[in-house]
Formats: structure tokens, sequence, C-alpha cells
């Protein structure tokens, strides 16, 4: 039996979880803390979606999976994109310290 009845459903939240437990596994979070990795992929598909361009963000969310593309859209305003996309290093790095028990790493 399917979680939600619904096979496209059940495959965004296969792979989303996958993403989920690829950002666990990195950082070595355990699997209880998983809004931490949540937040963690929000936060950097927010900052690389702000420093793109609109075209640049439309063929960026083609390539996510359903659920994440969700997530990647959530709060975006098309018309406030940037002239030149400054680097994305530095804006990436701006969002993950911004997180709440975030730790930088090397």
């Amino acid at each position: 039996m399917s979680a939600t009845g619904y096979a496209t459903f059940d495959t965004t939240l296969a792979k989303t979880n996958g993403i989920l437990k690829q950002v666990e596994q990195a950082y070595n979070w355990p699997r209880e803390r998983r809004n931490r990795s949540y937040n963690a992929l929000r936060a950097v598909l927010h900052a690389v979606r702000d420093r793109l361009t609109v075209e640049e963000a439309a063929q960026l969310s083609a390539q996510l999976p359903m659920l994440v593309r969700g997530i990647y859209f959530e709060g975006w305003d098309p018309t406030r994109v940037p002239g030149a996309a400054p680097a994305l290093r530095d804006g990436t790095w701006a969002a993950m310290g911004s997180m709440p028990g975030a730790r930088m790493i090397s």
C-alpha cells in the first residue's frame, strides 16, 4: 500500500526524503532532527534561487523533484531578481550561517 495513494506523490516524497537523508549524512545529523535538514535545504535553495535570473531559476527548478520545487519557489518574488548574479558561495554561506544552531564546517 502506498503512503499517499498517488504514485506521483509517493515518488516525490521518496526523492525528498532521500535528499534530506543526504543532508543528514553530510552533517552527521540524526534522523530525529529531520526538521534541521529541511531548514538547511530550504535555506540553501532560497539563497541560490535569489541570486539567479528568472530564466535560470526556472531552469534549475525543472531539475528538482516536485516537492523540492515547491520549497524552492516558496515565497519567491520574480520581480525582485538580481541584474547580475553575485557569487553564489557567499549567499549560501550567509543562509547557512543564519540558521538556528548552524555551525560552519571546513
